[in-house]
């Protein structure tokens, strides 16, 4: 009987053993990953180092490296001084808390003239997303104020502000 059970014990040994060895042999563990844009090895792939760029989007474009010293918020248009009249549109892209952009449009006397908010369409948390909106107001002034910031979940202050100076060609004609 002693016999048996060891022949029992060794055979749950090895069958313990070939799990292990199987798990680690066969399992995908051994593979390329791709981190910060760069291809890593992970274990020892048998594959060679993949060609494709790494971090490619479904169009096959390289997603464009962020860092934390880039701004969360950038504005494409309007520009600086630009001279915008009513309406027209603010597009930019954002990386901000729920993907809320706020907006504020002040004369130069700091009466606001358009105040809300639009979504960036970010494909993930931490990811920047585009955004767009079309602003109408009517202005007294001939210059103004394009504010466009995050309400910070903390506290609701104003972060990552960006101010604009503009002009209003609606004014100026006047």
């Amino acid at each position: 009987m002693n016999i048996k059970k060891g022949w029992i014990i060794l055979a749950v040994v090895a069958v313990v053993c070939s799990a292990v060895l199987a798990v680690r042999f066969l399992s995908g563990e051994d593979t390329w990953i791709c981190k910060n844009g760069e291809w890593i090895k992970h274990g020892n792939p048998k594959a060679e180092k993949p060609v494709k760029g790494c971090g490619e989007n479904s169009n096959n474009q390289v997603e464009e490296q962020q860092t934390a010293e880039e701004p969360n918020i950038v504005v494409f248009n309007p520009k600086e001084n630009a001279k915008i009249s009513s309406p027209f549109d603010i597009e930019g892209k954002a990386r901000v808390f729920e993907n809320t952009v706020s907006i504020r449009l002040k004369d130069k006397n700091g009466k606001i003239l358009y105040e809300g908010i639009t979504t960036a369409q970010s494909p993930d948390m931490g990811k920047f997303g585009l955004f767009q909106e079309e602003i109408t107001y009517t202005a007294t002034q001939s210059e103004g104020i394009l504010e466009i910031f995050e309400s910070s979940a903390k506290d609701g202050s104003e972060i990552n502000k960006v101010i604009i100076l503009v002009k209003f060609k609606d004014e100026e004609s006047k």
